[in-house]
């Protein structure tokens, strides 16, 4: 069985990759792709081929270079339609796959029709929803919705679409690289700060309130500020977004607290070894997230080994034992409170992430869930 993933990453991640490797871009593709792997453009094809079962081919559609890069190895003229498109239409009709992770936002569903009638070899299409965006019409001409919460799963079955949940989890690869034992940064935040109405407000309040109370370190995208901020609360005027721009004139002091804490945005390999060098790191789910716990810094964080300390979610349990394995909070003061006890608790502090890592490598390993996702689709097909 052929599988053929194409997926997109962040404008800031490829940026942050680009302008950490400044000649990386005139590399072969080969090169640039395998720099950019961190875990997360070669996991499927490692864990699917080790299997003898499957050849897989990612490609990452929106990395300008990467793909125009492979154009220039296999003779491919750039004219007309847009590069994207042109790109990722001869890397399917090469590889002739039976199956399609399409999981990138750049992919039309009029795309996805044109290239299942042009590539006969494609049996089976399948999408991912992994922010509760419930959106039935962005995956029209797929077999199947990948989701990551249940009710995501059964609205999608609703609108007539297979679905099938995929539990977040931790490329146990990254532990071959990484490196132990420096902890450089007793407390850290590893991640954005969203701040339209139900983005991570909460967030941005938890860590103004920590600034001063315990030695924080944090690594989010600078936030706006001056002719930033300008330009931001136009574009909330302009889409007439009133309660966004409310939000984010009410955070303007929580910004520039932390302004004075942030080390900037780190992405990929080096933000696993960011949170690897901290004795504790906080998580702070998205407001739109409500009472449920589901992101990727749960078990990034656990993966590695870090203490962590998070919110608490009503179904947190179920991928964790609260203060034995992960440490919870549910306001601001107990959170500082929580970090205080550990920091001057060593013994506590190691004993909780050694449990939160064992939890993780045990129960939320990517590979698993990867594997066993499918094995379903082989099934069903």
């Amino acid at each position: 069985m052929r599988l053929f993933k194409s997926s997109s990453l962040s404008r800031g991640c490829l940026r942050y990759f680009y302008e950490a490797n400044p000649s990386i871009g005139q590399e072969s593709y080969f090169c640039q792709h395998e720099a950019l792997g961190y875990g997360y453009v070669d996991l499927w094809k490692k864990d699917l081929e080790a299997r003898g079962e499957w050849f897989v081919e990612e490609v990452v559609v929106n990395a300008e270079l990467l793909q125009k890069q492979w154009a220039r190895e296999h003779g491919i003229r750039l004219t007309g339609a847009p590069w994207v498109e042109t790109i990722l239409r001869e890397q399917l009709r090469q590889f002739r796959p039976d199956v399609w992770f399409c999981h990138s936002h750049e992919i039309s569903p009029g795309f996805r029709a044109r290239m299942r009638k042009e590539n006969p070899s494609i049996k089976f299409v399948f999408g991912y929803d992994g922010i509760d965006a419930c959106r039935a019409e962005h995956f029209v001409g797929c077999d199947l919705v990948v989701v990551l919460l249940e009710k995501s799963r059964a609205y999608y079955k609703a609108n007539g679409y297979r679905s099938h949940v995929r539990k977040l989890g931790f490329d146990t690869h990254l532990l071959e690289r990484l490196s132990f034992g420096q902890h450089k940064h007793p407390v850290s935040f590893v991640g954005s700060i969203d701040l339209r109405e139900r983005g991570h407000n909460e967030r941005l309040k938890l860590l103004s309130y920590l600034i001063g109370r315990v030695p924080l370190t944090t690594f989010t995208p600078p936030l706006p500020t001056g002719i930033r901020l300008l330009r931001k609360s136009l574009g909330c005027l302009g889409r007439f977004d009133l309660g966004s721009l409310r939000t984010v004139y009410g955070q303007i002091p929580s910004i520039r607290r932390l302004q004075a804490v942030n080390c900037g945005p780190v992405f990929g390999f080096p933000m696993f070894q960011a949170l690897a060098d901290s004795r504790i790191t906080l998580n702070c789910h998205i407001d739109a997230a409500g009472n449920t716990a589901a992101n990727w810094r749960l078990f990034q964080s656990t993966g590695v080994g870090t203490c962590l300390v998070t919110d608490w979610k009503d179904n947190l349990p179920a991928l964790f034992d609260p203060d034995r394995e992960v440490v919870t909070y549910r306001s601001p003061i107990e959170c500082a409170e929580k970090i205080q006890y550990l920091l001057s608790n060593e013994k506590k502090r190691q004993e909780l992430a050694a449990h939160g890592q064992r939890r993780t490598l045990r129960d939320h390993a990517l590979s698993t869930s990867n594997l066993a996702l499918m094995e379903w689709i082989r099934q069903v097909m």
